[in-house]
């Protein structure tokens, strides 16, 4: 299994799209069982953009593509960095506990001062609504806090407390507040919960749990609705040595309140990449048996829909190589898909409900980020 845990993003919604073997057909509904430098100002694009991360060998490089269509450009290439968020101006860059701020237009990285000591670290990140600050959790183990990086005056207010063992790491900023994963931080733990905190205080407005913890947690541009993929037990999936690391459960809720099971199927890998405010999640669902004999054109496998009744809208069929590990939803009620084919390309691709659009395609050896902006 592949696994990699990528940054989560807000975005408006998303679809999908397959490479390799996958199909481009029309998508087929199914039913399921169960330093400072000033900020850069002004209006937004007119049009929305979608902002992806590839990986290389030897770093990431940042794309831009129009949504409507048009090529795609590079925007600039970090050899040591993981791409955190990206708003209509802006995407940030951390390598380590360093921060850089790349302008979008012109692909000029300008250093920001963290405030997090080199034997610290940095979860997490998230642009305010007005574009003009960013939120980040950062600290030691010994503890920590949210950060507040004013990107006009490279200033940084640190608000709340954290222990060493649990950091929030922002999601999404919002006017209701910073939906943040909760994470611990030093460790491959998976995400615990999400709260939503305050932005001028850091308190905690509310909170949700997940007991063991959820294996990816993604979160839609509204802050609110919430998405997991996670492995539950009982389901005849384990071995000898306890519970195999394939992720068979797929849950939705609201900040606040407890997870509600949509999906869940044995012998599964399912990847939850994006959701958007109703309730529909963006998935990769995959064997976790291996192979693909028997299982490449089932309706149960591929690039899929997920509805809030359990109910799927197929995008592409399971090909056995092709992995979708980034995505986004469209304020037009589409979703982006980054996928990688198993080799060394990757593609970018639009769903909807006259089927599949590839917006962009280059080399690559896997997917980090995706955001529609």
């Amino acid at each position: 299994m592949r696994l990699i845990r990528f940054a989560v993003v807000a975005a408006a919604s998303a679809v999908m799209v397959a490479c390799g073997g996958s199909s481009g057909a029309t998508p087929t509904a199914t039913a399921s069982s169960a330093s400072a430098t000033p900020a850069a100002t002004g209006p937004p694009a007119p049009a929305q953009m979608v902002v992806w991360a590839v990986l290389q060998q030897n770093g990431v490089d940042i794309r831009e593509v129009p949504l409507s269509g048009g090529a795609g450009r590079l925007v600039t290439s970090s050899s040591a960095g993981v791409l955190l968020a990206a708003d209509t101006l802006h995407a940030m860059l951390v390598s380590g506990t360093q921060l850089q701020l790349v302008t979008l237009s012109t692909g000029a990285t300008t250093p920001q001062t963290s405030g997090i000591p080199s034997d610290g670290v940095i979860l997490g990140g998230a642009f305010s609504p007005d574009r003009r600050r960013f939120a980040y959790a950062g600290g030691t183990s010994a503890g920590g806090a949210l950060h507040i990086l004013d990107l006009t005056t490279g200033t940084q207010n640190a608000m709340g407390s954290f222990s060493g063992s649990m950091f929030q790491a922002p999601a999404v900023w919002t006017a209701q507040g910073i939906t943040c994963l909760s994470e611990v931080p030093f460790s491959d733990a998976p995400p615990q919960g999400v709260v939503r905190l305050d932005a001028a205080t850091g308190a905690s407005l509310s909170s949700s749990a997940f007991s063991g913890g959820a294996s990816q947690l993604v979160v839609a541009a509204d802050g609110a609705r919430v998405a997991s993929s996670r492995h539950a037990t009982g389901l005849g999936d384990e071995t000898s040595s306890g519970p195999v690391a394939n992720r068979n459960t797929v849950a939705t809720l609201t900040v606040g309140a407890a997870p509600a099971t949509i999906r869940q199927k044995a012998s599964h890998d399912i990847s939850a990449v994006a959701v958007d405010a109703a309730g529909d999640v963006l998935i990769n669902d995959g064997s976790a048996a291996g192979g693909s004999a028997g299982i490449t054109m089932s309706p149960d496998f591929g690039v899929l829909l997920l509805h809030p009744d359990g109910s799927t809208t197929q995008y592409a069929h399971f090909d056995g190589t092709t992995q979708l590990e980034g995505g986004a939803f469209t304020a037009q009620g589409k979703a982006v898909g980054g996928l990688f084919d198993g080799n060394a390309k990757v593609n970018l691709v639009l769903y909807g409900p006259s089927g599949a659009t590839t917006l962009d395609s280059t080399a690559g050896t896997g997917v980090t980020f995706v955001a529609v902006v």
